[in-house]
């Protein structure tokens, strides 16, 4: 093996020593593999449960005021889908809910704060959009 040969062999085994170190410390920070939002790049996150009778008020206010056509809303079904329901729970948690809040739907993460239930979610698209409450 030549001088030129070795020295692209270290590099490469370098290179794969680095990768394996990130790999380690990313799936301890996040054992399910799952990809965790950024709740500072992402400015509202609604999660919600296809069955649950508060969410489909919230999905219906939201319908009737072309809330989505105002700001964006990204929002993840938490009932059926496992990352999602996984995501709610550290949400819950970032938020510092209470217990029993924590994992409850809907749940709006919007401007940095936690919104739960519809009526509390409703009263913040409200606000924020200048939406009279009889609308």
């Amino acid at each position: 093996m030549n001088k030129a040969q070795k020295i692209v062999m270290g590099f490469f085994t370098i290179a794969l020593i680095v990768i394996a170190v990130l790999a380690v410390f990313y799936f301890r920070a996040n054992p399910t593999g799952s990809t965790i939002i950024d709740l500072e790049a992402n400015s509202s996150v609604l999660y919600y449960g296809e069955t649950c009778p508060h969410c489909k008020i919230v999905e219906e206010f939201m319908k009737n005021n072309s809330i989505e056509n105002q700001m964006e809303i990204i929002q993840k079904e938490a009932f059926s889908n496992k990352t999602n329901a996984e995501e709610l729970l550290k949400v819950g948690e970032i938020c510092k809910l209470p217990k029993e809040y924590i994992g409850a739907v809907p749940l709006l993460y919007a401007d940095g704060k936690c919104y739960i239930g519809d009526k509390d979610i409703i009263s913040f698209f409200q606000e924020k959009l200048n939406i009279s409450a009889s609308a």
